[in-house]
């Protein structure tokens, strides 16, 4: 059997890198649609709208990188 009493924990840290406010107008039926949407996928309309938003950079990203 080992011995345990004698080690420590790690100590690891996770940073989350800061992530700015910024106001974007939309159409409100944009909105409700969206609202709609995140609510199917169990996520909120903000998270949902950050999750698409990095998928067409990273589309774009690619694309760059491809031409």
């Amino acid at each position: 059997m080992t011995n345990y009493k004698d080690t420590k924990e790690a100590g690891i840290k996770f940073v989350k890198r800061a992530k700015r406010t910024v106001a974007v107008r939309l159409d409100p039926d944009d909105i409700k649609s969206v609202k709609k949407i995140a609510e199917r996928k169990g996520l909120s309309y903000t998270s949902l709208l950050r999750m698409w938003i990095k998928e067409h950079l990273n589309k774009e990203k690619r694309l760059r990188q491809d031409a």
